[in-house]
């Protein structure tokens, strides 16, 4: 089939033929499963099982040695991400990974899943909060165990065996203890093969996805570019700006400073402490994960304790425009209008409050979403290792490209119109995406535990 279907044109799991004889598995959230079929707990699978890796601190991490694996190190998808982080061999020789090894992540994001081998990976030892399966393979394939983790019924699984705290947890023991479904070898193979061939065809369809909604954020961000430093005339006499990497702009406009235009007030620094004798109120605050490059995610807003004489200082008023201090690249200088969503609400030092005197808030937020405006943020900003942050001086040093009012509001007016087509485009395709995901996980969980027969599919595709 052609990558280029959309997803209603792809097969269900009810084109695929059922096996012929079923029985109940014992497990309630694996229901029915071939007859022929078994099920065990994981730990009697393995040669060794549930082995937690080893406890090392950030300080004894070198720039070479064998990769050391954590939780983060392991992405969605079950593969590692490209950047990671190194240990002396000899520190962790007990902890060293074998082919065919199953890693589970038992703290924090768990049920994150990892088979290791060594004409993929380079060498590797693990951290403790991962738990090693070393499989019998005669009884479990790495290959077929790996998709068992990736079905919904695992998913379930681990949402009735996690232990909610700050964080999730699922100890070694519970993972040992894991009903497992077991068909013989030969067929475990054959549903391997199947699901590698479906679901990298099912991950292609979501790469090209992704890729069009890359292209649609571009688009906007070209449309927002060309609009706000050339107007929507394109007949227009254009004049020098004064600003060399900005070149021209049209006739009659203005190049202004941010701080002529604006007045930018800094937020409260986490964990300040405050004498028992001083008043204090806690309220909730914004951080930098809550300001988007163009909106606001208030889905987690946190509070803070402050000093009741300090709350006007912090306060945000609505028309402010909320912009970054830094962290990671995409974060630096990033900006939005504060509507007053939540009253009252303070903002972190990591996040300026630009309060406009003379142009509109959207303006401005406009602004710091060209090219031009990102470019100036990356080049004033103070960098280390994939990490920039721009200081209060230089964010007022922004020269803020300034039309006459109407060209401004005509311009905030077109961009709202284009940008709201984009933005439908995007969350079709996410939608399609999200589908094309859960098809995804409904077909591993049909092969694996025998909702659906593939023997013959794999024998016709050998041929």
């Amino acid at each position: 089939m052609s990558t280029t279907e959309p997803v209603d044109a792809l097969e269900t799991a009810d084109a695929y033929p059922k096996y012929n004889d079923y029985e109940g598995s014992g497990v309630d959230w694996l229901g029915d499963i071939p007859a022929h079929w078994d099920t065990a707990k994981l730990k009697f699978l393995c040669d060794r099982s549930a082995v937690y890796g080893a406890n090392r601190s950030a300080d004894e991490y070198t720039q070479d040695g064998v990769r050391f694996l954590r939780t983060t190190d392991i992405d969605e998808s079950g593969a590692l991400t490209s950047e990671g982080v190194y240990i002396d061999p000899d520190s962790v020789e007990n902890y060293m990974l074998e082919d065919g090894d199953l890693l589970l992540s038992r703290s924090g994001t768990v049920g994150r899943s990892f088979i290791y081998s060594s004409t993929k990976h380079d060498p590797c030892a693990y951290a403790g909060y991962l738990v090693r399966f070393v499989l019998d393979r005669e009884k479990l394939s790495p290959e077929y165990a790996f998709y068992f983790t990736k079905t919904g019924n695992f998913y379930e699984w681990l949402r009735s065996n996690s232990i909610e705290s700050t964080i999730g947890n699922v100890s070694g023991d519970k993972y040992a203890n894991m009903p497992t479904v077991v068909p013989p070898p030969d067929e475990q193979r054959a549903i391997a093969t199947f699901l590698d061939r479906e679901t990298e065809r099912i991950d292609a369809l979501i790469e090209k996805k992704e890729r069009l909604i890359d292209l649609l954020e571009e688009k906007r961000t070209a449309l927002i570019s060309r609009v706000v430093t050339e107007g929507l005339d394109r007949d227009v006499e254009m004049q020098d700006s004064g600003v060399e990497w900005l070149e021209e702009v049209p006739a009659g406009w203005d190049v202004a400073r941010l701080k002529f235009l604006t007045e930018v007030q800094s937020g409260i620094a986490k964990g300040k402490r405050y004498d028992e004798d001083v008043e204090t109120i806690e309220l909730p605050y914004l951080r930098v994960a809550n300001v988007q490059d163009g909106f606001l995610n208030l889905d987690e807003v946190s509070e803070i304790e402050v000093a009741t004489d300090e709350v006007e200082r912090y306060l945000l008023r609505a028309g402010d425009v909320l912009m970054t201090e830094g962290g990671d690249y995409d974060k630096l200088g990033r900006g939005t209008v504060w509507n007053g969503n939540i009253e009252p609400c303070l903002h972190q030092n990591h996040i300026f409050a630009v309060r406009p005197r003379s142009v509109e808030s959207e303006w401005v937020a406009l602004v710091t979403q060209a090219r031009y405006a990102k470019h100036f943020f990356i080049v004033q900003s103070v960098q280390s290792t994939n990490l920039a942050s721009i200081s209060m001086s230089s964010l007022q040093d922004l020269p803020v490209v300034v039309p006459p009012r109407e060209t401004r509001q005509a311009i905030l007016d077109h961009v709202d119109r284009e940008t709201e087509r984009i933005d439908t485009l995007v969350r079709k395709v996410e939608a399609a995406i999200d589908r094309l995901k859960e098809y995804r996980t409904a077909l591993i969980s049909a092969a694996v535990t025998g909702q659906i027969d593939v023997r013959n599919d794999v024998r016709t595709a050998a041929k």
